[in-house]
């Protein structure tokens, strides 16, 4: 190739942004939130497999917990490293 010409970029590159996620795939991990049912407050539902929650307009009949409090805790923690989620709003119940 003489000096100074152009190369076909798209021919080396191909989709650099689909190439880039791919590679992110193998490094990320993906770990569900478990949350603890025993922080919950009494005004939030939680999913049978602990991994959503939603609001009640009636308070649950729930035994008395010094955990509990006004939302609820993921059951696992984190000693080190960056962690980010992924959080779907829907619509509230309260206007």
């Amino acid at each position: 190739m003489a000096s100074g010409a152009l190369i076909h970029v798209s021919h080396y590159l191909g989709n650099l942004q689909f190439r880039v996620w791919k590679k992110m795939q193998d490094i990320v991990q993906n770990t569900p939130v478990i949350l603890d049912p025993n922080t919950a407050n009494p005004f939030l539902i939680l999913s049978d497999d602990l991994t959503s929650v939603r609001e009640n307009r009636n308070k649950q009949p729930l035994p008395d917990n010094p955990e509990r409090f006004d939302c609820v805790l993921g059951s696992e923690g984190f000693n080190s490293g960056t962690h980010c989620w992924d959080v779907e709003v829907k619509e509230t119940l309260l206007e």
